[in-house]
């Protein structure tokens, strides 16, 4: 995923919210060899304030509180305010536009009933000093005060504490709404301890600090386990939880035993520094030296991170005295970009000797590599003098660029703390002044140029930098053919060239990487080829084109590729990776050919980590010209009830959450043009893509179609050639075929399964697009991940067209002709005739229909059904076709207790519907689920061996085979 993001700095040019991009890189002739730094110069001010209100309380503020110097934030007036007890972490933003300044505060705070549980709250203001809060929980989308509990989950890692980190208004292509959202980085505290060794220091070591507790030696020094958490909402105020990649829902874990973060992850501070390239910065604790550190990681999307190593700790001073004040480390970074030259500006809470923590500033030119304090000894904010609110202790910067084109000022908001470890937020102005870099140009020979751009080009690779890594590598490439080719024959040292070719090669190889990264896979074919042209068994391109094949779904190929990689001696150091390839191209290619998947471990999990890898499979089908509307998939074979027709992956898929109304829609808007951009690019760089999309129908001259082999759709039956055209579809009719085949992830035919179930999903799945609607399908699908996988929802015969159900086929035959005309299409499948040749014959249920519309007693209504199917001589299976029809009411009085006490004995039985209609119109889960009640009802709570076993059968429907395990399946239908 690549995100767009607002301002890092938090301060916004207008309501409406833009990208940020970052300037473009020129490398030719720059170096970074002349860095002259400047030291800022610097005036720090606290600020004061007047009255801050607290929604529902007393418009008399205590006047000793208010006018407390820099304090804008105290704790809450009433006892039962959910920040009575202690409040921190401010995270602020500010939003301008033409007619209106407004702010927001989320903080950390604890009630005096509980006060060792932290919420997040959220406070407003129209200057950034007068603050608006509440003491209880937000109603709506206007209300202020408590935002964000702690989770309820008890396997979470959030059960205990929540304090924020930082809030980023983003979008991105895995959570799309009407507009950007919110999404709050936060530390989740759970009630696990960590026991370490502290070297004697424990003031200030507690994790999360507690500064109000009388009980020093337990509380204020007790170590909790926290990690980052990630948590979106649409107005700020009400907070969706995002599952992280980590067991307890968390973004990521700590690090090993040998690691610098192995006891805890706190304070996640996000800054967006471009496309796809999100940094986070967080602190932990460090035993081995004994301070604190700060380190960070990179993303793409904002929920899958790596950890890049930690980038700031602490120092130790060569002179006498107290020392530095952040002799043991600092914590709580606070990073943001410099408007003025888009270098990196650090808050951080410096901790020192003694415990004590003020507050220090640090600046690098690329938020990675070498920070520099800008005021080496003395912290830019100390602890208040004398009597002052925070003369214990301040911390948990937050830092803003304002505007203005004289002095260059920033607010910083903070954490103070107060004698009796009564706790604030506070405000001070700095004033920053002075340069920090100034770069020289530099022309070097080529040589030298070469090796300037494959230092940049692997930087920013291992960066996850991957389009400006493609473009250096480029760069590189070029002049390095051109230097083979010039001194090929006339230089005088052979091993240079030989030289020159290796970098040449590994520099093919790493740009193929980043094509893959990017799913650009021909591409990224081409470089691989073109490396091992140069050195056939080169170890690093041959695992490249191997995982290249496999994204293209070509495992026999991977797996020739990673057998052969094994024959270089560097796979000896690779042994596990390589061989870990192999298995996965034999597990994936036995699923290519026999269609043997199973998803019930990852179910019996409860759907945590990853989705499950599958292959690309196409079952016992083919395409032919449908009776129902243009061509369709047909059985070519008799296929049991469960068994996977087709599993295949999407060319691109959009999801999002939806509000209601019209911000719904502007959303489904949003996402849908990012959904046919998404298909543009991969139509434009896949040829094989092209013409598989370009054989959809556009939904015009259905009649006339060419029918495509199915062979078109398999991913193993011929290898792509080259592209170099780069062609795209014409933009109408692309719009057409993804009007016509786009599927809708939560569909009446459909399951999704894992996290995705949450929103609203669409996509483009090519070979399930030729399935056609009928009102008695014998076809459902599974949405796992990218993948769709299309089971039998009952018996299909030799023959048969695969059919799903466009729509709630368990209605009356005029609410049907009414769905279908929406869909723009009129249904002429068998259940549909005669049903209509019944209608038009029989005056009975004309006037059967016209009761249910009276509101007849369903009881009477059922047994008027069954009676009368006797009486029109309705038999076998369209008995099931009419008592679907008419599910409605018996789904009525089979839940009614009054009704079957009346109508039971008069009636057929749960079981014989629920078959007669299952038989028909396939596997449905308000089937499944009246066959449980049903069950459950019947045996008092205990179930019958074959009644399960028929449950269980109607589950296969619903679900497939792929919940191979009965264990999964019962999970599944709330059996277990």
């Amino acid at each position: 995923m690549e995100a767009t993001c607002a301002n890092p700095s938090i301060v916004t040019a207008s309501r409406t919210i833009q990208p940020y991009r970052s300037p473009a890189l020129s490398l030719r002739f720059l170096t970074y060899r002349n860095k002259r730094f400047f030291p800022y110069s610097l005036t720090v001010t606290r600020c004061s304030t007047t009255k801050s209100r607290e929604t529902g309380q007393d418009s008399t503020f205590e006047s000793s509180i208010s006018l407390k110097k820099g304090l804008v934030l105290d704790l809450g007036v009433s006892k039962d305010s959910w920040d009575s007890e202690e409040i921190g972490s401010p995270v602020v933003k500010r939003f301008l536009s033409d007619n209106e300044e407004r702010w927001y505060m989320w903080y950390h705070g604890s009630s005096k009933q509980n006060p060792v549980s932290d919420c997040i709250g959220l406070a407003v203001s129209n200057n950034g000093i007068h603050w608006e809060r509440g003491k209880g929980k937000v109603e709506s989308s206007d209300d202020v005060g408590l935002v964000m509990s702690c989770g309820e989950d008890w396997w979470g890692f959030d059960t205990a504490s929540v304090r924020p980190g930082e809030v980023v208004i983003m979008s991105s292509s895995k959570v799309r709404a009407n507009s950007s959202v919110y999404w709050m980085y936060y530390t989740g505290y759970t009630t696990e301890t960590v026991e370490f060794q502290s070297q004697g220091f424990t003031s200030g070591l507690g994790n999360p600090e507690r500064f109000h507790l009388c009980d020093e030696n337990v509380e204020k020094s007790r170590v909790y386990r926290s990690l980052p958490g990630l948590a979106i909402s649409q107005d700020g105020r009400h907070w969706a939880r995002i599952e992280g990649e980590h067991h307890s829902g968390a973004l990521f874990d700590v690090g090993s035993e040998k690691d610098w973060d192995f006891y805890y992850i706190a304070s996640p501070h996000v800054v967006f520094h471009g496309d796809g390239d999100l940094r986070m910065y967080y602190h932990s604790f460090d035993d081995k030296p004994g301070e604190f550190c700060i380190g960070m990681a990179r993303s793409r999307d904002g929920i899958k991170w790596l950890k890049l190593g930690k980038i700031l700790g602490g120092r130790i001073s060569e002179k006498d005295g107290s020392g530095f004040f952040d002799e043991l480390g600092g914590r709580y970074p606070c990073v943001t970009r410099n408007k003025r030259d888009e270098s990196y500006v650090m808050a951080y809470e410096g901790v020192d000797r003694n415990g004590k923590t003020s507050i220090g500033l640090a600046v690098s030119k690329d938020g990675i590599n070498d920070w520099k304090r800008v005021q080496d000894e003395e912290a830019v904010v100390a602890v208040g003098e004398g009597s002052a609110w925070d003369n214990e202790g301040v911390g948990c910067p937050y830092l803003i660029e304002m505007d203005g084109d004289s002095d260059h000022q920033w607010r910083l908001y903070y954490r103070g703390v107060g004698n009796g470890g009564r706790t604030g937020i506070g405000l001070a102005e700095i004033a920053m002044g002075g340069e920090q870099f100034e770069l020289e140009e530099d022309r070097d020979g080529p040589l030298e140029l070469l090796q300037s751009l494959r230092s940049k080009a692997t930087e920013l690779l291992l960066r996850e930098e991957w389009e400006e890594s493609i473009k250096v590598y480029t760069e590189f490439i070029d002049l390095s053919r051109r230097q083979v080719s010039r001194n090929g024959g006339s230089d005088p040292n052979p091993d240079s060239i030989a030289k020159l070719r290796r970098s040449l090669c590994l520099a093919l190889c790493n740009r193929a990487e980043a094509r893959a990264r990017l799913r650009d896979f021909l591409e990224a074919m081409r470089d691989c080829d073109q490396a091992l042209e140069i050195e056939k068994t080169h170890f690093k391109t041959l695992l490249c084109k191997g995982k290249v094949l496999l994204g293209l779904s070509k495992y026999s190929l991977a797996l020739e590729c990673f057998k052969t990689a094994l024959l270089d001696p560097q796979a000896s150091d690779n042994f596990e990776t390589v061989t870990g390839y192999m298995e996965k191209c034999k597990k994936l290619e036995f699923q290519a050919k026999t269609g043997a998947f199973d998803l019930s471990d990852w179910i019996l999990s409860g759907f945590r980590g990853r989705c499950p890898e599958l292959a690309e499979f196409i079952g016992l089908i083919e395409i032919k010209k449908s009776e129902f509307s243009g061509r369709g998939l047909f059985a070519t074979k008799n296929i049991v009830g469960g068994t996977s027709i087709l599993v295949t992956k999407a060319v691109a898929i959009e999801r999002g959450i939806l509000g209601n109304g019209e911000s719904g829609e502007k959303a489904q808007l949003i996402m849908w043009k990012n959904f046919v951009e998404e298909v543009t690019e991969s139509v434009r760089k896949c040829g094989r893509t092209r013409r598989v999309v370009s054989a959809l129908s556009t939904g015009q001259d259905e009649d006339n179609l060419e029918i495509p082999d199915i062979a078109l759709f398999r991913p193993d039956e011929a290898f792509e050639t080259y592209d170099d055209s780069k062609q795209s579809l014409d933009t109408e009719k692309l719009l057409s075929i993804l009007d016509v085949n786009s599927l809708v992830e939560d569909a009446v035919s459909a399951k999704v399964m894992g996290k995705n179930k949450e929103y609203y999903g669409v996509g483009l799945w090519t070979l399930a697009s030729f399935i056609n609607h009928s009102c008695i399908p014998n076809a459902r699908r599974l949405h796992v991940g990218d993948y769709v996988i299309v089971h039998a929802s009952r018996d299909i015969k030799a023959g048969e067209e695969i059919t799903f159900a466009y729509f709630d086929v368990l209605s009356p035959l005029e609410k049907r002709k009414e769905m279908a005309e929406s869909w723009g299409f009129r249904c002429g499948c068998s259940r549909c005739k005669f049903e209509s040749v019944l209608y038009v014959t029989n005056q009975e249920i004309r006037e059967l229909e016209m009761g249910l519309e009276r509101g007849v007693d369903a009881g009477n209504a059922v047994y008027m059904v069954e009676e009368g199917m006797k009486r029109w001589k309705v038999k076998g299976k369209d008995k099931g076709l009419l008592r679907a029809s008419y599910w409605g009411i018996y789904d009525e009085i089979y839940n009614s207790e009054r009704l079957m006490k009346r109508w039971g004995r008069k009636i057929p039985t749960v079981e014989v519907v629920v078959d007669s209609v299952s038989d028909v119109v396939g596997s449905d889960e308000r089937l499944m689920k009246m066959a449980v009640e049903g069950m459950m009802k019947k045996n008092g709570g205990c179930s019958n061996i074959v009644e399960m076993e028929k449950i269980l059968k109607l589950g296969k429907g619903v679900y497939g085979k792929v919940v191979s395990k009965k264990k999964a399946m019962k999970t599944l239908l709330g059996l277990e």
